[in-house]
């Protein structure tokens, strides 16, 4: 016979409340966000959703099976044998992440006002984040339209836009700024940038200074806005630069990311 689940005297049981707005009646997929002290392996299993406590969000698999690389080819399939994953409230996918930061990312999906967002940067730099970890390409790149009308200084956005792989549409216009700045990145700058990006940005200002041919002005120096190639110059950028978009999937311990799917959790 199946052991019984705990009850609420037992000193095993966790709380398990359902969220009240992302609790969906009529959705089919179940995630289960666990308190910080309650994740992983506790010795004899992978910690079931009563062992665990934490809070049910139930949405639609629609927008994960569409958005998601990760979702759609590593955690919603079904193995054989196996029970589907975030059918049920037993069967949920637990998650490491902020509860905040997950209905925050949710709420993309369910806003009211459509195209309307009343976000912080903080609010759109966590729900990047989600995005960038779970590959919603779109997602990101609404993100990034967002972000774009915010005033942001522009080292901390190249860090930011760097930090999650955003596309290169996006980071060689900021390099491009940077190259043309009359003042090169000082230290605080470039610990923030990081050594390869601070490299590129400094050999890319040398050839605008050296090739008069790329500027439109005499070489020794950064010419006038007036009189700068502006193709020329975002062609030196785009050579430097060479960009290119990271293949690594989040879900790789060797990345140390905090996902992992074993059984019936996402942690």
């Amino acid at each position: 016979m199946a052991p019984k689940p705990p009850s609420p005297e037992d000193p095993n049981f966790k709380e398990i409340r359902r969220h009240p707005k992302f609790y969906i009646p009529g959705a089919d997929l179940t995630f289960l966000v666990s308190p910080p002290s309650k994740r992983g392996y506790d010795g004899d299993s992978w910690l079931t959703p009563l062992k665990i406590g934490g809070i049910l969000i139930r949405v639609h698999r629609y927008f994960f099976d569409r958005e998601s690389r990760v979702f759609r080819e590593q955690v919603l399939p079904v193995p054989e044998g196996k029970s589907p994953h975030g059918y049920t409230d037993s069967t949920a996918i637990t998650i490491d992440v902020p509860l905040d930061a997950f209905v925050k990312f949710l709420g993309i999906f369910y806003n009211p006002t459509y195209t309307l967002f009343d976000l912080t940067v903080g609010d759109w730099t966590d729900i990047l984040e989600l995005a960038h970890t779970w590959e919603f390409g779109e997602v990101k790149r609404l993100v990034v339209r967002e972000l774009e009308k915010h005033e942001l200084e522009i080292i901390f956005r190249i860090n930011l836009y760097q930090r999650y792989s955003v596309e290169s549409t996006a980071l060689i216009p900021l390099y491009t700024r940077l190259c043309m700045r009359d003042e090169p990145p000082n230290d605080e700058e470039a610990d923030a940038l990081g050594i390869k990006t601070t490299v590129r940005v400094y050999r890319a200002r040398e050839l605008l200074r050296t090739v008069p041919a790329i500027t439109g002005g005499p070489a020794g120096g950064l010419p006038s806005t007036a009189t700068r190639n502006k193709d020329k110059v975002l062609q030196v950028v785009n050579e430097v630069f060479r960009m290119e978009t990271p293949a690594s999937s989040p879900v790789d311990d060797k990345t140390g990311r905090l996902w992992r799917l074993t059984g019936r959790s996402f942690v």
